[in-house]
């Protein structure tokens, strides 16, 4: 393991109160979790795991050593929950198993942020602390006394007011659950915001992440709404859906021309089309095809069509984990790279007018499903399909908060 990047593949441990080596990174996992780790060969110079773990997929140059994870009593882990959006909020409320997490949820004040967390949170019986940005304590949390707190972005004020008052306690750790695919090189406010490298760990949504970042601890689980592969039959008649989700200022100016290009195709192919506007798309569409979005309503919409066209988005993942395929619809050329970079196949990907046309003429003409191709991307980009990600989020949660390690095994890890 000298200088060499190395990655371990072990069960979840409490990992704060150590210094481990820099070329060393943790992957945590659970028994009979078909890890996916082959798609680690490239990133990664050697890779070890523990040897009692039962894990397929594993790399051919993988080698195990002798278990140094020590699992303890796995009580109830103290989570904070540092939602910021109502997307945010749909993810922590499938993951919070009450048997397992005791928890507490804080969020901004809506003068600060209002993207309907504070809705979202009540109409499920939480209520939630508010936090004003650069408030410097909170008696409340402070009670509660919580080991972590998980976000789902690790690069806005909330993330940094929350992790300033709670990094006074040496012994808390910062959770960090991916809830989309990202653009990893992209700027904000001329700088990058080192997404997900800002918390002490990363639960992946696949393991095409791993290839752009690669985090000291992390799990490769997965997250609800892209898992849990269901091939529902298709409708009677195509039908397309159009996700309208140019927001938070990227690539805003070419709204008008992308969503035109899609109605006009759609128009002239003859085909029906559905056109689903994100919460914060703040874009002015005359459509009577047009219907509103949120977390809550999307799947159902995709189910009612055969065929999705997006930008960068979770939504081809989500469209081809409910047996529709998914085009990525790039003529604007956006950077974000996994797409871009994307050899899979089950994601179609157009890049200009012509393309987009090809590709849905040919859907009307093969109106069929290819579950290989669709399987075959939405393992790189978000993981194995069975249904299981909320559970291996809680397993890992729990071992985090009750799992220790025995130095004299993990003394090569160790500076």
């Amino acid at each position: 393991m000298k200088n060499k990047k190395t990655l371990v593949i072990c069960r979840p441990f409490n990992f704060i109160n150590y210094k481990f080596k820099e070329n060393i990174h943790f992957c945590f996992t659970t028994t009979s979790h078909d890890h996916l780790s082959r798609f680690y060969e490239g990133v990664f110079e050697e890779i070890y795991f523990e040897e009692s773990l039962e894990l397929s997929n594993l790399p051919k140059k993988a080698k195990s050593i002798k278990d140094f994870v020590i699992r303890g009593d796995s009580g109830k882990a103290k989570v904070l929950y540092t939602p910021s959006s109502d997307t945010h909020c749909q993810l922590f409320e499938t993951i919070q198993d009450k048997s397992k997490i005791d928890c507490l949820y804080a969020i901004p004040p809506k003068y600060q942020k209002d993207e309907k967390a504070l809705e979202s949170l009540n109409e499920v019986g939480i209520t939630p602390i508010i936090i004003p940005y650069n408030q410097e304590s909170c008696t409340e949390i402070e009670k509660f006394n919580p080991i972590m707190a998980i976000c789902a972005n690790d690069w806005c004020s909330e993330y940094n007011t929350i992790n300033k008052i709670l990094k006074k306690n040496k012994h808390f750790m910062y959770l960090a659950i991916q809830e989309g695919p990202q653009d990893w090189h992209g700027l904000i406010n001329g700088q990058l915001p080192n997404k997900y490298l800002n918390t002490d760990f990363l639960f992946s949504q696949g393991p095409v992440t791993i290839n752009y970042i690669q985090p000291k601890f992390f799990a490769n689980t997965g997250i609800p709404k892209t898992d849990g592969f269901s091939e529902i039959d298709l409708p009677k008649e195509p039908q397309v859906f159009i996700n309208l989700n140019f927001t938070y200022d990227n690539w805003e100016v070419d709204r008008d021309n992308w969503i035109s290009s899609c109605i006009s195709i759609c128009k002239k192919l003859k085909l029906k089309y559905l056109i689903s506007q994100h919460p914060r798309d703040n874009g002015k569409i005359d459509d009577p095809n047009l219907v509103s979005s949120s977390a809550y309503k999307v799947v159902d919409q995709i189910k009612d069509c055969s065929i999705s066209i997006s930008r960068f988005s979770t939504i081809p993942l989500e469209t081809l984990r409910v047996g529709r395929h998914s085009i990525y619809f790039n003529p604007h050329g956006e950077t974000p790279r996994s797409y871009n970079e994307d050899k899979t196949e089950g994601i179609y990907k157009a890049f200009n007018a012509q393309e987009l046309e090809m590709i849905l003429k040919d859907h009307l003409v093969n109106y069929k499903f290819n579950k290989v191709k669709a399987l075959e991307s939405l393992e790189y980009h978000a993981s194995i399909q069975d249904g299981n990600s909320n559970n291996r989020i809680v397993d890992i949660i729990t071992g985090i908060s009750s799992n220790t390690i025995n130095l004299k095994s993990a003394e090569g890890f160790l500076n």
